[in-house]
């Protein structure tokens, strides 16, 4: 039986993994470590984030496995790698589009997050700072429960607004982000211009919508949905004139042309209850 040699397919995953590449589909094994990704859109920025999970397996992690003061890859393997398809800001500091790797510095009572433009890289063994596009300082605090995986999760996500937060054992820091509201109206704006010009109700439908909920452009959205009503009635353009009417609080004209709609599009019902008995909380508060 001929035997293979596995050392030269060894090597080369550990120069592929020095030099932060992807191994190929079929040597992507579990790992200690396990992969793991985050999508979140915050106004009109995508962002993206790849990073892989150590656990702490009864090990005192910060200033022991993680020392305190020295530059650490923010999880483990691979730099984690984080992308922003605009540009955006990270605790009030600007930061262009573009793909990242994220490293920590951890201290007793903070953490400097640095973001670098040299994204594939494997951990921090090669960092030199001259790549550091962006270093923000934020106060660490004490978690309620224990974290046994490293975890990032975004929380609070309001319009423009949105936070990122590392957590592993005790600890936690959470990076405050903002995107950019003029580009969020302009978006909105530009799908009225591209409805108008193809007559296009789902359009219309979304950015009315979308103003009802922020409570934005509520004017423009009144002549937006007369134009789509113009080009065709239907049960979603009339649900939005009734929200629109209980926005106003003109709850008896919302109400009445509810039951219209419930009578006219009975497969909805359930959607013309809903609101039906959101409004009669609202006209008793």
């Amino acid at each position: 039986m001929k035997k293979v040699c596995f050392l030269p397919i060894l090597l080369w995953c550990w120069t592929l993994q020095v030099f932060g590449q992807e191994l190929p589909s079929e040597l992507q094994l579990s790992e200690l470590s396990a992969k793991a990704s985050l999508q979140q859109t915050i106004g009109v920025t995508d962002i993206s984030l790849h990073y892989y999970r150590p656990n702490a397996k009864g090990r005192r992690i910060w200033g022991e496995l993680v020392p305190f003061g020295e530059v650490w890859r923010a999880g483990a393997n691979n730099t984690s790698k984080i992308t922003f398809s605009t540009a955006i800001k990270v605790e009030g500091k600007e930061l262009a589009a573009g793909t990242y790797s994220l490293f920590v510095i951890p201290e007793v009572k903070q953490w400097t997050f640095i973001f670098n433009t040299s994204p594939n890289q494997f951990g921090a063994f090669f960092y030199t700072g001259e790549s550091d596009a962006l270093k923000v300082i934020v106060p660490v605090e004490k978690r309620k429960n224990h974290q046994e995986s490293l975890s990032y999760q975004f929380d609070n996500i309001h319009l423009n607004k949105g936070e990122l937060r590392l957590s592993w054992g005790t600890k936690e820091a959470i990076l405050h982000m903002e995107t950019s509201l003029d580009e969020l109206y302009q978006h909105v704006l530009d799908l009225v211009k591209l409805a108008d010009e193809q007559q296009n109700n789902t359009y219309y439908t979304a950015c009315i919508s979308w103003a009802i909920d922020h409570q934005h452009f509520i004017t423009e959205a009144e002549q937006w949905l007369a134009a789509s009503l113009a080009i065709k009635p239907g049960f979603g353009n009339q649900l939005l004139q009734c929200r629109l009417w209980a926005l106003k609080k003109e709850y008896d004209m919302a109400n009445h042309q509810l039951e219209k709609l419930g009578k006219e599009y009975p497969q909805f019902v359930t959607i013309v209850s809903s609101f039906k008995s959101r409004w009669e909380k609202e006209q008793k508060l």
